[in-house]
C-alpha cells in the first residue's frame, strides 16, 4: 500500500510482487474514474500526478 493514501478515499494499490504494471491490483476505490486509474497503470504507476489527484478531489467533493 502506498502509506501516504492510507485511509484516504483515493484508489489504494498493493503490490502482488515487486515492481509495477501488471503486478498492481486496486484494493479500495471510489474517486477516480475507472479509465483514469487504467492510464495510471499503464504508465507504471498510480496516483503520481497530485494535480489530478487533487482535481479528483475537487470533483467528487464540489
Amino acid at each position: 500500500m502506498i502509506p501516504r493514501y492510507k485511509g484516504t478515499r483515493e484508489y489504494m494499490l498493493y503490490m502482488k510482487e515487486p515492481g509495477f504494471g501488471s503486478q498492481q491490483y486496486v484494493w479500495i476505490y471510489d474517486v477516480f474514474k475507472y479509465h483514469e486509474l487504467m492510464q495510471h497503470i499503464e504508465e507504471g504507476w498510480a496516483i503520481h500526478d497530485e494535480d489530478k489527484r487533487m482535481a479528483a478531489l475537487q470533483r467528487t467533493t464540489a
